[in-house]
C-alpha cells in the first residue's frame, strides 16, 4: 500500500541529458503521521518517586479521579485539579499525581 511510506522526494538531473530514466530516488523525506508527530512532541516525563516508571502527562479522570486529583506535595505547592486544571503528572501504575511545577522542580531521581 502506498500509505506505508508517504513523503516527498527530489528528483536531481542534468538539463542536458534527454531520454534518461532515473532508476531512484536521490532523496527522500518520509512524513510522519499525526499520531507519530504528536508522540515526538508530548513531555517527558521524569519517573515516579515510587515505581520509577515515567510520569504521563494527563487528564485521567475515571474512578476516585471524577472528583479531581491533589498533586503528591500538596502541603507545600497547594496544587489541586481545582486550581491547577484537570492534566497532571501521573503514573497510571501507582496513581501518584504530581502538578507541573513539583514535576519541574523534580531531580531525575524522581524526589524534590
Amino acid at each position: 500500500a502506498f500509505t506505508d511510506n508517504v513523503g516527498f522526494a527530489f528528483l536531481f538531473h542534468d538539463p542536458g541529458e534527454t531520454a534518461v530514466l532515473q532508476a531512484s530516488f536521490d532523496t527522500f523525506f518520509a512524513v510522519a503521521s499525526k499520531a507519530e508527530d504528536e508522540a515526538a512532541c508530548a513531555p517527558q516525563g521524569k519517573p515516579c518517586p515510587t515505581c520509577a516508571r515515567p510520569l504521563e502527562w494527563s487528564d485521567y479522570d475515571k474512578g476516585p479521579y471524577a472528583v479531581g486529583w491533589d498533586c503528591e506535595h500538596v502541603h507545600v505547592c497547594g496544587m489541586k485539579a481545582a486550581i491547577a486544571g484537570r492534566r497532571r503528572w501521573f503514573c497510571t501504575r501507582c496513581s501518584v499525581d504530581i502538578c507541573d511545577r513539583c514535576h519541574s522542580a523534580m531531580w531525575a531521581g524522581g524526589r524534590r
